[in-house]
């Protein structure tokens, strides 16, 4: 009797054994199926924010869609580790960030013309400022502050440039009126003025010597 119970008992775990098995073997075909199609759907949506990144020009919409993009192939990762996107992050990584280098110069550029070109003061400082806060953006999206080295001095030394401007209208608008005293307080303000600030070093020697001079003359 004791050996029917054991063999009964040995069948029983058999089948309990591969039934174990069985759904093991279905809840990992069931894993790697929903594994596939969330894949699929990811590189769908992968693909289509590629297309959008190629059919715009506006610096902001493409950035938005290739980050999009990027997010996608980063999922892809976790799902299928290797299977396209080890490839194609670097990629796409490097891109953005000839893609930001691009806009933000280009736009840079555009806001220091139009600084250039307009005659009023206030519009040339404005518009100088949001050039400098174009860069500020770059460096806040990853740009290398020494990629932007020649941008940071061009829109600092035109600012400079329009201070120094107008310290020595002042100043000769006083000598214009006779008044020595009040035209080289004004003189040394704009003397101190270039002697504290940046604008090229060969320009910045030739204004402080110029400078330098008027002041001499004056007070003779």
């Amino acid at each position: 009797m004791g050996w029917l119970i054991f063999f009964f008992s040995w069948i029983l775990f058999l089948w309990l054994y591969r039934h174990s098995e069985r759904n093991k073997q279905l809840r990992a075909q069931s894993i790697k199926k929903d594994k596939h199609s969330d894949y699929s759907s990811i590189k769908r949506d992968f693909d289509e924010s590629m297309k959008s990144f190629n059919s715009v020009e506006d610096f902001k919409s493409r950035l938005a869609h290739i980050d999009c993009a990027i997010g996608y192939l980063e999922q892809m990762e976790e799902i299928l580790p290797g299977k396209h996107s080890a490839e194609k992050l670097p990629q796409l990584l490097s891109l953005k960030q000839a893609l930001t280098h691009s806009g933000i110069k280009g736009r840079f550029q555009e806001s220091m013309r139009k600084a250039r070109e307009t005659t009023s003061t206030m519009a040339k400082v404005n518009y100088a400022t949001s050039a400098q806060a174009i860069l500020s953006e770059g460096l806040k999206l990853g740009l290398d502050e020494k990629s932007l080295t020649d941008e940071i001095e061009e829109a600092n030394d035109f600012i400079n440039q329009l201070q120094y401007d107008e310290y020595l209208a002042k100043a000769s608008k006083e000598e214009e009126k006779g008044n020595m005293k009040g035209a080289i307080d004004q003189y040394q303000v704009a003397l101190y003025f270039l002697k504290m600030t940046h604008m090229g070093s060969k320009k910045q020697d030739a204004l402080v010597n110029e400078i330098e001079n008027k002041l001499q003359e004056l007070y003779n």
